[in-house]
């Protein structure tokens, strides 16, 4: 909503509530001022409580209702002409059109969760979003029939206009100034890296989303093979990142650990450089001229394909180079866009991804796109071989990838000297980050600083509770410990001597080494958690907050494994047990677990198992192509 908008509203008698709000709107004393006249942006922290798994679930929902009802079922085949190269063009073309409607209707669910929130306290709740006409199609649902949205859809557009007048001139400014100082986000030339590279050469393409490395904590390097002379090696693998996807800091250590390594890589380019002006106007033409679109929203169905068709060739002109490439390796699986694996498809080159998160395999937008996929349980490839939102070829259950870290780390006992374990047990705390902005840390359901505060003041209770347990603290970062919001418990943490805050980002998987030794981890929801658990360590995950009382497990409750707690008291029961010895978590429930959700291999590592799977793809890809030639 414009400020301009919620003024309007607010002489009319409604009070607003922002649920974001622009960088200009971010000063404290102006925000003061509106909520004077009864203006505000949405505290998260203070509901009572919020809905998560309908927000995990919501957008999925709508999305797969618009598309349905804009789309027959065989209507997609039609589209042929714009894929030729792509095989079962009318699967795929589902798969993304649903991860795009999800995408557009992430703010739409958000809005909607708040308004059935706010009726409890409000006589009459209006929205204001969006008012496109897959906005209109999702709320036209019986369900939202009381709900209305009283943005202007074709008129009254006067602040947009002047939005958009303003953002142009600001873009031509920057234009300009391009052209002097030769300067783009990252030195063109050096950044994309493209200037001496014969790309021909590279069989291997890894798409690691954001450099190989994550943060400080640990390496995507899973594909890695260590002969030199294999098309895995990872001097031998090309790695590609998208342009303008991460700041401009980002992108320096990226390139700097690339250079540092010697490791080939180069971007992708911004697709306005192939000429999207002409090309939607032709396509957008010939769909209407052979009458593609009969039912009512046909011109949103255009905007639609013409969207993904813009993205799709723009990939397979840029895959145009790799002339050689035959497999493309991915960092992160549900971030890959799905646009690009149709590309690389449609190029002959084989998709192939490792499941990063357990938990994402059961949520509803599970949404992935891959020729291969090395999941984490038979379950889930069970899930995805039924699923209309995503598209998988085969599914491969192999474990956790990052498990092998643990367990190596296990047989070395990693820094005995981390605590006197005969007077101790040690249990590490896996935080979530708090982010330094008050503003962006309030809007955030899960994330905020008050749900953190109540992590940390349970951690303090437990070492006042159990003076035979000493706590560490560990998370993605440590921005918290100079953030004022938590000033009096950064200093009562510091001032117990049986709890510490980890804070060395100096190397790699400190985490691991860290879980490795544990007795027992307590975690927000974290991917570590989870392979702590394939490797046998009792975790408990922490899934209460301020403002909710489940988390995670309303989602996904592990099938009723007790991994989930739910209050300071249900914490402290489980503590007592885990450390007497009593606790239902002992070492046959986990290795039942590990049975159900982790498919390890019985001899060997994950890694090893993963790197026999790639050989064999590789080798038949290469007798595929001989074959092909003859």
């Amino acid at each position: 909503m414009s400020l301009t908008y919620a003024l309007l509203f607010r002489m009319l008698g409604f009070k607003s509530i922002f649920l974001k709000v622009s960088r200009r709107l971010k000063n404290e004393k102006f925000l003061n001022l509106l909520s004077g006249i009864d203006i505000s942006i949405v505290d998260y922290s203070s509901f009572k409580y919020y809905d998560w798994s309908k927000l995990v679930s919501l957008s999925t929902q709508l999305s797969k209702n618009v598309y349905s009802k804009m789309f027959d079922n065989n209507e997609l085949k039609k589209y042929e002409t714009f894929f030729q190269e792509v095989e079962e063009i009318d699967k795929k073309l589902k798969v993304v059109i649903i991860n795009i409607l999800i995408g557009m209707f992430g703010g739409l669910a958000e809005v909607l969760i708040c308004a059935e929130y706010y009726k409890k306290k409000f006589k009459l709740i209006h929205i204001y979003t969006k008012n496109n006409g897959f906005v209109r199609i999702a709320l036209g649902d019986e369900e939202y029939q009381n709900i209305k949205n009283i943005s202007p859809s074709a008129f009254f557009y006067f602040p947009v206009i002047f939005t958009l007048a303003r953002r142009a001139a600001s873009l031509a400014i920057k234009y300009l100034l391009r052209l002097f100082k030769r300067s783009y986000l990252y030195d063109n030339k050096n950044m994309l890296n493209e200037q001496k590279q014969d790309f021909s050469k590279y069989e291997v393409l890894y798409f690691p989303h954001q450099g190989v490395a994550y943060g400080d904590l640990f390496l995507k390097d899973q594909f890695y093979m260590s002969d030199s002379s294999c098309p895995f090696h990872r001097r031998n693998i090309l790695h590609i990142e998208y342009q303008k996807l991460a700041d401009e800091e980002t992108n320096k250590n990226i390139v700097s650990f690339y250079e540092e390594n010697n490791i080939p890589y180069c971007y992708t380019p911004g697709f306005n450089l192939y000429g999207l002006k002409n090309r939607l106007f032709r396509n957008l033409s010939y769909l209407l001229n052979r009458n593609m679109f009969r039912r009512n929203g046909s011109f949103l169905k255009a905007i639609l394909v013409l969207y993904v068709y813009n993205q799709y060739s723009g990939y397979f002109r840029f895959l145009s180079k790799f002339k050689n490439a035959k497999i493309a390796l991915v960092g992160y699986d549900i971030l890959f866009p799905k646009v690009l694996s149709m590309a690389l498809s449609a190029k002959g080159i084989i998709t192939i991804a490792t499941q990063e998160r357990l938990v994402t395999g059961y949520y509803n937008n599970f949404n992935v796109m891959l020729d291969y996929y090395f999941v984490l349980n038979e379950s889930i490839k069970d899930r995805l071989y039924s699923s209309e939102a995503s598209y998988v070829k085969t599914v491969v259950p192999i474990g956790p990838i990052r498990s092998d870290l643990l367990n190596g780390f296990k047989k070395k006992s990693y820094d005995s000297k981390i605590v006197d374990k005969k007077k101790y047990k040690l249990v590490i705390a896996y935080d979530f980050h708090s982010v330094k902005d008050y503003f962006e840390a309030n809007s955030s359901q899960a994330i905020n600083w008050e749900n953190n505060l109540l992590f940390y003041n349970d951690l303090i209770k437990l070492s006042k509770d159990f003076p035979n347990i000493y706590i560490i603290i560990r998370g993605k970062n440590d921005d918290w410990c100079s953030l004022p919001a938590f000033s009096k418990v950064y200093e009562e943490i510091i001032s117990r001597p049986t709890i510490e805050i980890n804070r060395d980002y100096s190397e790699m998987d400190i985490s691991y080494k860290l879980a490795s030794q544990a007795d027992l981890i307590i975690a927000k929801h974290t991917s570590i958690g989870d392979e702590a658990l394939a490797c046998g360590i009792p975790v408990l995950f922490h899934d209460y907050l301020q403002n909710m009382k489940q988390m995670v497990s309303s989602v996904f409750n592990y099938d009723n494994y007790p991994v989930f707690v739910y209050s300071y008291s249900d914490l402290k029961s489980r503590v007592q047990s885990i450390i007497n010895g009593t606790d239902p978590l002992n070492s046959d429930l986990l290795g039942k677990m590990k049975r159900d959700f982790f498919a390890i291999p019985e001899n060997g590592t994950v890694k090893e198992r993963l790197h026999a799977e790639l050989t064999k793809i590789y080798l038949n890809k290469i007798k595929e192509d001989k074959n092909w030639l003859r």
